[in-house]
């Protein structure tokens, strides 16, 4: 039978110490994982907490900015370019996939953070799936 994909394993993959991620879960951060194993969402809200964490360096605001963002977290194409534009005046988080979009979102003048996601998320999803992949071949 398959062993589900801990959180052990996520925190490896976006290299933080398991300890950061049951804090970030106490504080609301990011879904806790069940018995049954993280799903390939709950690797994809990591790495996003992750990098708006390392950005933000507040976890309030890294908490608005994952809530914002998470409605997407099962449907995205992980595409190199994917950016986070985070409107510091707003406290609003979006998706850019182009430059265009990221135009559109920065055009108002307000203090603004383009935050590079997509290959990190393509690199955690990746491995991710891979994991999966593999604990799915034990006997």
């Amino acid at each position: 039978m398959a062993r589900g994909i801990l959180a052990a394993d996520l925190c490896q993959r976006v290299a933080i110490p398991q300890a950061r991620h049951s804090q970030w879960v106490k504080r609301g951060l990011c879904r806790r994982i069940g018995k049954g194993g993280a799903t390939e969402a709950d690797a994809v809200e990591l790495a996003v907490a992750t990098i708006l964490m390392e950005a933000l360096k507040d976890i309030e605001k890294t908490r608005r900015a994952v809530s914002q963002l998470r409605d997407h977290f099962d449907a995205r194409v992980w595409d190199a370019g994917l950016t986070i534009v985070w409107d510091e005046q707003l406290e609003l988080a979006e998706w850019a996939g182009s430059d265009s979009e990221i135009g559109n979102l920065v055009r108002h003048g307000r203090s603004v953070r383009v935050l590079a996601a997509g290959g990190f998320l393509q690199d955690v999803v990746d491995s991710f799936r891979r994991l999966t992949a593999d604990r799915l071949s034990e006997p």
